[in-house]
């Protein structure tokens, strides 16, 4: 038998050798399909990958541009609101200055410890004298009306704060 190969072993070279040939063809046919195919991959993905860098960077300046007129805007709000607190401590303390005292007419002031004998009359037939209101009651009130003032100065803060938020919502 093994005479009979030897007699075949330029057949069988042949057609290894063949075989071999056409292995590496297509091997290096698939190799280079494998590489274009990459190529084109590798495109698309730069591609894409730019089109989200471009996208990411108008967002960023979007959000860059709504931060800075938010910064410019929360300043003009507390400059606002400084200038009124300002407002309204000036008034008070000029109301302080030339305070002549709370009145109250005698007919609205029951036996509530308005102070007696603090009165002024005005010499008008049938009208009410007035009383003048306690200290203690006047200082009070004068807090109150303070707070009163400065809830409304953060009230009107807190709207001109917050209503460029109600145009940012509206256009989305």
């Amino acid at each position: 038998m093994p005479i009979s190969l030897i007699r075949y072993l330029p057949y069988i070279i042949g057609a290894l050798a063949i075989v071999g040939s056409l292995w590496y063809v297509v091997s290096a046919i698939h190799q280079t399909g494998r590489t274009v195919e990459r190529a084109e991959w590798l495109e698309k993905e730069k591609a894409q990958t730019d089109a989200i860098a471009k996208s990411m960077g108008e967002a960023m300046q979007r959000v860059a541009d709504q931060n800075e007129r938010n910064s410019k805007n929360t300043m003009e709000v507390l400059n606002a609101k400084d200038q009124a607190i300002s407002q309204l401590e000036n008034d008070m303390r000029a109301q302080r200055a030339a305070n002549r005292g709370l009145w109250i007419t005698a007919k609205a002031c029951g036996d509530n410890g308005a102070a007696r004998g603090k009165t002024k009359s005005t010499g008008q037939p049938g009208d009410a004298e007035p009383i003048r209101l306690p200290e203690d009651v006047e200082r009070r009130l004068r807090d109150l009306a303070e707070t009163a003032q400065r809830l409304a100065i953060d009230h009107n803060a807190c709207v001109a704060k917050l209503a460029p938020l109600v145009e940012i919502i509206a256009d989305h």
